[in-house]
């Protein structure tokens, strides 16, 4: 059976496993569709890119498999049986979805903190208090069952004109009206303990956190059976099966309880945050996995600098480190945080060349999340300054949220790179 795919982007590589699944089954991919002209009529992933017109055309016993990232999946959903007429059946990942008005974090996100459950960390944008709950309880099935109930009433609340400004995410930049899928699983869980970590970031709004733990939190945190809990998200039907897991508590490769939470999780794709001070062999292999990837913050490009921010001398040994990380088939995402200590062409040089050196494929830039006042414009030139040496050295860019939010059409109008980078 012919096997279209729809969608002739970076996400394309990741669905690969499901696609070679299907293989198994009797589907032969056979071409790519994309609506880009520009993709058209060229080759990705070793098939033909066409438009899905002449996909249609030629091929007349077909199914699609959509291939794009989530964040459009499902409009292209509608596209597809809307205004091409194509019946849901075949396409073989079709999900139900409707549209209202929401956002990906209040549809899809799970934050464990040190004693709670939230699904928002953007709260800068909004004035309301970030809604969460208990989450160490006698019964976990209840702690997880008032998070889900809660965000179900948010998003019931947030269509009520009645009850909108009363909302937790009143005035939140992120709420859009768009598709959602109706089962409202969760895609994205997030450890974010207050736990330890080697460096002392000049940015960082955890680095004095660790000082204040409650000692009883910690205790609970190291006796809390992880697996219990994933076990209880699957068996209640509340987690995707694609979800992917986001360790970011503290720094991963010295958490206490690291091989307790690795061990929860090593079904689901990882998304790991190291600051790569230290290797870790078994993260390594986890990071390695189709699906997964690291990202790491080195936010300078000479030895003196890193010093500055981070707090420690380690530059050197943090390149290395994510050279082995590549050199064993990890995804590493390279990030760069603009401040006035390391705005200057010398690290933004220096950067470039130490990321080429190890192997990385892409960065990302970011800004300060904790300063609001918008980025001055000697910082956004040197934004410019990186992504078009980046271009030219053929590594990906990725800009980060808080960026697009605040100075992204700068950015935008400087560069004119509308479409030129991705998210």
């Amino acid at each position: 059976m012919n096997l279209i795919l729809y969608g002739a982007g970076k996400y394309a590589a990741y669905a690969m496993d499901e696609v070679n699944a299907y293989r198994k089954k009797g589907f032969e991919p056979v071409c790519f569709c994309d609506k880009d002209t520009q993709k058209q009529d060229t080759y990705y992933l070793g098939l033909p890119v066409l438009n899905l017109e002449q996909a249609l055309r030629k091929y007349d016993d077909y199914f699609i498999f959509v291939t794009t990232g989530n964040n459009v999946k499902f409009e292209v959903f509608h596209e597809l049986t809307g205004k091409f007429g194509i019946m849901k059946e075949r396409i073989l990942n079709f999900e139900e979805s409707r549209k209202y008005l929401s956002c990906d974090f209040l549809q899809s996100d799970m934050i464990i903190s040190d004693t709670e459950l939230f699904w928002c960390c953007v709260s800068s944008y909004v004035q309301a208090t970030r809604p969460k709950v208990e989450l160490f309880t006698e019964d976990v099935s209840k702690s997880i069952g008032n998070f889900q109930k809660l965000k179900e009433q948010t998003i019931r609340d947030i269509q009520d004109k009645t009850r909108q400004d009363k909302t937790p995410c009143v005035g939140c930049v992120k709420l859009m009206e768009k598709y959602w899928p109706i089962d409202n699983k969760i895609k994205s869980v997030a450890f974010g303990f207050e736990y330890p970590c080697q460096l002392s970031c000049c940015y960082c709004g955890h680095r004095n956190a660790v000082h204040k733990i409650d000692a009883e939190a910690i205790k609970k945190q190291r006796q809390f059976s992880w697996t219990k809990f994933f076990e209880t998200l699957e068996n209640n039907e509340l987690i995707s099966s694609d979800a992917i897991v986001a360790l970011a508590s503290g720094e991963i490769t010295c958490t206490p309880n690291k091989d307790a939470v690795l061990a929860s999780v090593t079904k689901y794709s990882l998304g790991i945050l190291t600051n790569a001070v230290l290797y870790d062999e078994q993260i390594a292999l986890l990071a390695a996995r189709i699906g997964s990837h690291m990202n790491v913050s080195v936010d300078s490009g000479i030895r003196e600098t890193y010093k500055l921010v981070k707090g420690l001398d380690a530059f050197d040994r943090v390149f290395e480190n994510i050279g082995k990380y590549i050199a064993k088939g990890v995804r590493v995402i390279v990030k760069y945080i603009f401040l006035p200590q390391n705005s200057d062409d010398e690290n933004v040089i220096g950067f470039i060349n130490n990321c080429i050196k190890a192997g990385v494929k892409e960065i990302e830039i970011s800004r300060d999340q904790l300063n609001p006042d918008a980025l001055p414009l000697s910082i956004v030139e040197q934004m410019r300054n990186m992504i078009e040496i980046a271009k030219i050295k053929r590594l990906e860019v990725i800009v980060s949220d808080p960026v697009e939010v605040t100075d992204g059409w700068r950015l935008k109008e400087l560069l004119d790179i509308e479409g030129g980078l991705s998210k």
